[in-house]
């Protein structure tokens, strides 16, 4: 992607206690680009996320936000929803974005009503946010950060929780931010909605950036995916990984799919006692959670 560039990181790292948890990471963001960090749990997606916002001081390295190395001031230009974050349960919505207008010296009744549109939090801002659903939260948090119109917009895994027409919503309203000009980085584990948005991927793993990825370097040359049907030897993602740990595979209760790198082939014991094997390609979503595995580096 070509353009404005809103964030520039270099040689970022940061350590908590002894444990080095971004290490020499370097990219930039674009503006109008959608971008999702991923990576498994513990592979320091949220920590980037704080850190670029300033949140964690001591890291090494440089970012660069709209253009300052003062993060302070260009997080004013930036809206941010982040995992862990709390409403207080006493006070209704309509109560939190009022405040969070007024922070941000906007029209209350014009920046609220836009930002609820936007959210779809209209049918209960009226209530106290300790009454919400984990989703009517999430909505909340997000038009909280859309507040004063932001340049760029943070989202920590705010698809998390949400039904299928909130997550169509979302989906809808971070593709016309974007088609504004408004430059956007979430973090969520639903691989298949953020291939949907048309993410370009930050691919973390052990706090490093394995691999900056399109969509369409995901769809080009896929890798072969052969599926096991196990009958009684139901498995799940964690013990394929303890005992194949060698291989990318994805476990789907009675069978699973194991993507096949070049040059190899899965071992006999996972053959033995299947009751059926088939073949296919890997489609979008398989190969990212390949790249995620790490396991084209072994």
């Amino acid at each position: 992607m070509t353009g404005e560039t809103v964030l520039r990181a270099s040689g970022l790292t940061l350590d908590i206690g002894k444990k080095r948890v971004l290490d020499d990471i370097g990219f930039e963001l674009k503006k109008g680009g959608i971008y999702a960090v991923v990576g498994h749990n513990g592979a320091g997606k949220s920590t980037l996320i704080r850190t670029l916002l300033g949140l964690e001081p001591k890291y090494g390295g440089s970012i660069t936000l709209f253009g300052s190395e003062d993060l302070s001031a260009g997080r004013k230009r930036v809206g941010a929803m982040l995992s862990g974050d709390k409403l207080p349960p006493k006070q209704t919505g309509e109560r939190y974005l009022r405040e969070m207008c007024m922070l941000c010296g906007c029209d209350c009744g014009t920046e609220m009503s836009r930002v609820s549109a936007l959210a779809g939090t209209d049918s209960f801002l009226g209530q106290k946010t300790g009454g919400y659903s984990y989703g009517m939260k999430q909505r909340l948090s997000l038009a909280g950060a859309l507040v004063g119109s932001p340049d760029a917009v943070f989202l920590d895994e705010p698809f998390k929780g949400l039904d299928p027409e909130a997550s169509g919503q979302l989906q809808m309203t971070v593709s016309a931010l974007a088609r504004e000009g408004v430059t956007i980085v979430v973090t969520d584990h639903i691989l298949h909605t953020l291939i949907q948005l048309g993410c370009e991927f930050l691919v973390l793993n052990g706090g490093r950036l394995t691999h900056t990825l399109t969509c369409a370097d995901l769809a080009r040359d896929p890798l072969p995916v052969k599926r096991f049907t196990l009958g009684s030897r139901a498995m799940n993602d964690e013990t394929f990984a303890e005992r194949y740990p060698d291989f990318c595979g994805i476990a789907r209760g009675s069978y699973v799919d194991v993507i096949v790198p070049k040059n190899k082939d899965v071992p006999d014991s996972l053959i033995e006692g299947c009751t059926e094997v088939t073949q296919h390609t890997a489609d979008s979503e398989e190969m990212l959670i390949w790249y995620i595995s790490g396991k084209d580096a072994t």
